[in-house]
């Protein structure tokens, strides 16, 4: 059976714009994951809710959605959609804050043993590209800005599911790596397509590592189920005073200026007044010439 969604989630051969940065920044936060930091993790997170799709058949660093998987796909976007999303930020934030404690905890372990090993800083994006397992079916919150918006149909064999939509968003930590995000819902009037920018935040649960083909090589991105989009427009600078108040100003300030160049032009009137009286009595009194 063809795979409704592979290609409807695979960014394009170009992405990221900027790809040798991209693969330097990648590799700098890959090797900040020292072997043996991450490795016991799977305490990091809450317990699996009541509900919750089994994702056992889920496999990460393959390309698409693979058969053995869509059960699971769909499942799992039906129940992130019916679900309570501030429960479900509330669980993420919790999540997060798991993750990294048991980051540094690891960390610590480390130190103890060599008390020369380097300290790193916990990378919600690279822990996950290490751990897949350990956030598999968790939510976790990301905030950063979309790069792509588009609307994809949804169907499950001969039955038509409705539409999803799916992201690229980009985290301070992510860099110029994409989380690809698929979600039920996007606000109305947020732009869409294929070149926008966007500040969002979302909350997702972890389905899989998605492998694509880029166009110097195949890539990793970790693809997130979610609810929904929370996008946040960039609001235009509000006026110092209102329109009417400006107007009102802008008239007292014309009339202001109307009185003072009316004084000035009266001054000079009695000026070149007073000059001439002046030049009128001075002058001698005519007298005709003698004959």
């Amino acid at each position: 059976m063809a795979n409704p969604v592979s290609k409807l989630l695979e960014p394009p051969r170009i992405w990221p714009p900027y790809p040798a940065t991209g693969i330097v920044a990648l590799l700098a936060m890959l090797i900040s994951l020292a072997p043996g930091l991450t490795s016991v993790h799977l305490a990091g997170a809450e317990d699996a809710p009541e509900g919750l799709p089994e994702l056992s058949s889920v496999q990460d660093k393959t390309r698409g959605i693979g058969d053995d998987e869509r059960d699971a796909y769909f499942q799992l976007l039906d129940y992130v959609a019916a679900g309570d999303y501030k429960q479900q930020q509330a669980v993420a934030e919790k999540n997060l804050a798991n993750f990294e404690q048991q980051f540094y905890d690891n960390q610590k372990l480390a130190l103890e043993k060599d008390p020369n090993s380097p300290r790193y800083r916990f990378s919600l994006y690279a822990d996950m590209l290490k751990n897949p397992q350990a956030y598999r079916g968790q939510l976790v919150p990301l905030q950063g800005h979309v790069r792509r918006v588009e609307e994809m149909p949804i169907i499950d064999g001969d039955v038509d599911l409705g539409v999803a939509f799916q992201a690229y968003l980009f985290t301070e930590d992510s860099r110029t790596h994409p989380y690809i995000i698929v979600c039920r819902e996007v606000p109305p009037g947020m732009p869409r397509g294929g070149d926008v920018l966007e500040e969002v935040a979302v909350t997702g649960y972890f389905f899989k590592l998605y492998a694509y083909d880029a166009q110097d090589a195949v890539r990793i991105a970790p693809l997130l189920i979610a609810q929904r989009i929370e996008w946040f427009p960039r609001q235009e600078p509000a006026p110092v005073i209102s329109p009417f108040w400006g107007s009102v100003v802008a008239t007292v300030a014309l009339l202001i200026l109307i009185a003072f160049l009316w004084r000035i032009s009266a001054k000079d009137r009695r000026i070149r007044q007073e000059r001439l009286r002046k030049m009128t009595d001075d002058a001698a009194p005519f007298s005709p010439p003698e004959s």
